[in-house]
């Protein structure tokens, strides 16, 4: 039986939402947290002390802000944060209905966040360089939502995801981002990279395909990536268009093999990078979204599934999803929905608590988000 414990940040320092959108395990053990909608954007929390903090990177202007599955560090221990902020307006596509202020105009924000455009957000990189305080800017300008972060090591740079789809790689220190790749008509929450440094996206017929990142000797320009396809991830019952298609996660097991979550039904697949064949494992929950993934420290594949009841499971030998049990803290409130989930030692998970916006209606009551953290009997 698994044991859960729900931390609320405090002080809230929360405006229209304060969702926990990004999760990331320094070297030290601390846990780095990215939030959605609130004032103070990035987070630290120390789980031997219980205790949580701000760390500075606060955006209060107008718009919905956020931090969205862009949070890394780097192997000199420097750690990563990308963050956007949604612009309302004639320029953006992007209104809000009569009446949407505070928390109604940003939750309006969410559910129309697959169909901004690029003129829709205003993007920086930032970077808390290890032992310092200081959260130092690296680049603003970016078009369209920063989705997710990771770092490239076979070309030293930061890989950056926009509006789910544009790929881009920064050399920090070196010029600004360059475009890689367009991954491909589906919506992406996360970057896939296999152990040998390729890039696995959803491409256009729903075909699996790798990109082989390089940048120019100087560190700017266009640096057009190798593209090599694979089998085609077959698509379930209903489709529900492109922007609610795509990969919401991957995690990377030990032995290379890689684990995808997908968007539109909440069903996860396995992928083998060397010979490009994938296989679906299963569907853990009746709804859709499949965000929350990762691998422990010995190889075991966990995953959060069901929006509005989350459940933890994990694949075991041959593919097998095993149930772990509902994400229920010792009071009865259960988690609503998982948007990412990091692995923190031996059968110990953080998972980060966003609004369940895909949930059938009637959905739960709207509440500020939390780090629940999932202790698993070994």
């Amino acid at each position: 039986m698994i044991e859960v414990r729900r931390h609320v940040l405090t002080p809230p320092h929360l405006a229209g939402g304060g969702y926990v959108s990004a999760l990331h395990v320094g070297h030290q053990g601390s846990v780095f947290l990215g939030l959605t909608g609130a004032r103070e954007l990035l987070w630290r929390y120390e789980p031997s002390q219980g205790k949580s903090w701000p760390l500075g990177l606060s955006w209060l202007s107008p718009g919905a802000h956020m931090v969205h599955r862009s949070l890394v560090e780097d192997p000199d221990g420097n750690l990563y944060v990308g963050a956007s902020r949604l612009r309302w307006g004639a320029r953006s596509g992007l209104t809000p209905q009569a009446g949407h202020t505070g928390r109604r105009a940003f939750m309006f924000a969410m559910r129309w966040i697959d169909r901004l455009g690029s003129l829709a957000a205003v993007t920086e990189l930032f970077v808390l360089r290890r032992g310092g305080r200081d959260i130092i800017p690296l680049f603003r300008g970016l078009p369209g939502l920063v989705t997710a972060l990771a770092w490239h090591e076979p070309t030293r740079s930061l890989l950056v995801l926009t509006g789910g789809r544009r790929l881009w790689a920064y050399r920090p220190g070196e010029g600004v981002p360059v475009p890689i790749a367009f991954l491909g008509p589906y919506f992406h929450h996360a970057i896939g990279v296999d152990l040998s440094g390729r890039v696995w996206g959803l491409g256009r017929g729903r075909v699996l395909a790798s990109i082989e990142p390089h940048l120019p000797s100087e560190g700017v320009g266009h640096a057009p990536a190798r593209r090599r396809a694979t089998g085609t991830l077959p698509h379930p019952e209903p489709d529900r268009g492109r922007a609610a298609s795509g990969i919401d996660a991957w995690a990377l097991a030990p032995d290379g093999r890689m684990f995808g979550g997908l968007r539109e039904d909440g069903s996860v697949f396995t992928l083998d990078p060397a010979s490009g064949t994938s296989a679906r494992l299963g569907k853990p929950a009746p709804e859709p979204r499949l965000s929350g993934l990762c691998a422990g420290p010995d190889g075991t594949i966990y995953l959060t599934a069901g929006l509005g009841h989350v459940t933890l499971h994990r694949i075991r030998p041959g593919g097998r999803l095993e149930r772990l049990g509902p994400v229920v803290d010792p009071d009865g409130t259960a988690c609503h929905h998982v948007h990412d989930l990091v692995a923190a030692g031996p059968g110990r998970l953080f998972a980060g608590e966003f609004y369940p916006f895909d949930t059938p209606r009637p959905a739960p009551p709207a509440r500020p988000g939390a780090l629940w953290e999932i202790s698993i009997p070994t």
